[in-house]
């Protein structure tokens, strides 16, 4: 509640990240609904393994009743756009024609900032607009979705500020009531990385058609090589990462460790004749000629 208002959250997008980031918010006590590709949407889910707790806190069962009809009322406190990298600009536009929000978060993967910093020229929202990394995977099973139950959805302002603090009491109390949610004081750094992490082993996957993350522990030297383009580029296009090299270097290894079992999003997306997310990926790359490795994988993933 805001000072004894119930706070209505809007998913732009109701996929698997929706769907878990609908199960969140309900269990931060928020109202919730979605919006779907032929706009005001409802739709029964569970969604599994979503606490950090007990094992009784595991399992969020979404409603079609329970859900917010925004047809009816476009008030919400904040919206999570819950989208591939790709239909951002629609799902952008569907909040600023359609629903009335204090606070936009993206949760898109790539190199969206540059994206959303294009989109906020053209719009008054400007200061709405936030930054958000999800780092724990989702994947949909027999009409429910599967949470790995380690990882956060984190999310700070667009414009980097490492001092900002959150602007509005929508976020402040989610975060509060929801240990799965969290502000990022340098969301443009984390994003970066998550962008680096991203590049590396969704494109090797889906170019080897490998089915889960760990089998890229197989392919050591490709990763090395694809890492350190990777870096490259983004150290010299961005003025550096907020880490050391060899610090994410570690950190990406480990992440592959963790999430072995994982099956691969992007893999998913080619097997089931789904676009892929390339062009925010591995195609800010594109034409680098430091990155020949990268600049091939590219190539490949786009006849894919």
């Amino acid at each position: 509640m805001i000072l004894g208002k119930e706070i209505r959250v809007a998913l732009v997008g109701p996929g698997a990240v929706g769907r878990g980031m609908a199960a969140l918010a309900k269990r931060a006590g928020a109202r919730y609904g979605f919006w779907g590709r032929q706009g005001p949407t409802r739709l029964a889910a569970t969604v599994n393994g979503v606490g950090l707790d007990s094992p009784s806190d595991q399992t969020v069962d979404l409603s079609p009743e329970e859900q917010l009809d925004f047809a009816a009322d476009p008030a919400c406190d904040l919206v999570f756009l819950t989208v591939k990298s790709y239909q951002l600009e629609q799902a952008f536009q569907v909040v600023i024609r359609e629903l009335s929000s204090p606070v936009v978060v993206s949760l898109c993967n790539g190199a969206v900032w540059e994206d959303l910093e294009d989109l906020a020229m053209t719009s008054p929202e400007r200061e709405k607009l936030r930054l958000g990394i999800v780092t724990f995977g989702m994947r949909p099973e027999n009409g429910d979705i599967w949470q790995m139950t380690a990882g956060q959805c984190r999310w700070g302002r667009l414009q980097p500020n490492p001092t900002a603090v959150m602007g509005e009491p929508s976020e402040t109390a989610l975060i509060a009531k929801e240990p799965r949610f969290d502000w990022l004081p340098d969301a443009r750094g984390a994003a970066q990385i998550k962008w680096l992490f991203n590049c590396v082993i969704n494109s090797l996957c889906a170019v080897h058609n490998l089915p889960r993350n760990g089998d890229l522990l197989a392919r050591p030297q490709e990763l090395k090589e694809l890492f350190a383009e990777v870096y490259n580029f983004g150290a010299n296009k961005w003025g550096g990462f907020v880490q050391p090299q060899e610090k994410i270097w570690h950190s990406l290894v480990e992440l592959i460790q963790a999430t072995a079992d994982n099956q691969n999003s992007m893999v998913q997306d080619l097997r089931n004749n789904r676009q892929l997310e390339v062009e925010s990926l591995l195609g800010k790359l594109r034409g680098d000629q430091d990155s020949p490795f990268a600049n091939r994988l590219y190539r490949n993933l786009k006849v894919k």
